[in-house]
């Protein structure tokens, strides 16, 4: 059973062609199908280049592409790399305006100088793209900006781990404190 997380298309999520941003989250891949789309702002998947944004895995349309971020060349980037099976592992991609980068566990796996899609009316999907062929998979702490983040942002998210994106101070648990045992009192 495929499941996605449908966000309503609104202003701040429509980036347009020059619009810099940056997406980012975990994923954890439990499928070994050779296409899948983890997020996007796509209107359909006809082939048509009618989305602003996608990322995903693709070993069929373009062989050998592997994780991708944009429309695949030459409007998009191919990492050549797969996504590794039952394994946490940390996707980023970003847009400063001109240049698209394409990150892997923080480390950076392809650019190219291409513009995004143009602004789109779509909901944002995350688990799917459009009508595409969905996730098989989880994906955690999806984080979209209207910045391109840099390397070393992305690195410190890769850093924290299980830790996460958690904003504030985390609680710890106090240790009970040994009291001592009164001491019995003598009886008369």
């Amino acid at each position: 059973m495929s499941q996605f997380v449908q966000v309503p298309d609104a202003p701040n999520i429509r980036f347009g062609p020059n619009s810099p941003m940056s997406v980012d989250f975990w994923i954890f891949r439990t499928s070994a199908s050779m296409t899948q789309h983890f997020i996007g702002k796509r209107v359909s998947c006809t082939g048509q280049p009618d989305g602003t944004f996608q990322m995903g895995v693709d070993e069929v349309v373009i062989p050998g592409c592997g994780v991708f971020f944009g429309f695949g060349p030459p409007n998009g980037i191919c990492s050549g790399m797969d996504l590794p099976m039952n394994t946490w592992t940390h996707l980023a991609g970003t847009f400063d305006g001109t240049t698209q980068r394409l990150y892997i566990n923080g480390q950076l796996v392809g650019s190219v100088d291409t513009p995004l899609g143009p602004a789109n009316t779509a909901p944002l999907l995350i688990g799917g793209s459009a009508s595409c062929a969905t996730t098989g998979g989880r994906i955690d702490e999806v984080e979209i900006f209207n910045r391109a983040l840099s390397q070393t942002e992305i690195q410190a998210i890769v850093a924290a781990g299980a830790f996460g994106k958690c904003k504030g101070h985390v609680r710890q648990t106090p240790t009970p404190r040994p009291r001592p045992t009164p001491a019995p009192r003598p009886t008369s």
